[in-house]
């Protein structure tokens, strides 16, 4: 099994949209694969899909009340990452939630 790197995708793209600029082909591919790579390494699962093709990466659970719970913290990792990619100015207050008990 050869690795492939992202420069083995460059050609690919370039017969799929010929009028595109080479150089707008690299910067897109170069965005999309670090985005992966972001969200990979904050834990958060990615989701790929066409057509005919899906691609999951991340956990699957067999228990839907552990998946449940798994898909609360990943939740949490996807709110925390949009929130760091918005760039939003502290407020200088912190926001929590109570329960009534």
């Amino acid at each position: 099994m050869q690795i492939k790197t992202i420069n083995d995708y460059y050609e690919n793209v370039r017969e799929l949209w010929p009028r595109l600029p080479e150089k707008d082909i690299k910067r897109i591919l170069n965005f999309g694969f670090k985005s992966l790579y972001l969200h990979n390494s904050y834990g958060g699962d990615t989701l790929i899909k066409d057509k005919d093709f899906l691609c999951y990466i991340g956990y699957l659970r067999n228990n839907s009340v552990a998946h449940y719970h798994y898909y609360i913290k990943k939740l949490i990792i996807k709110l925390r990452v949009l929130y760091k990619r918005r760039k939003i100015q502290w407020d200088g207050y912190y926001y929590f939630a109570l329960r009534d008990d």
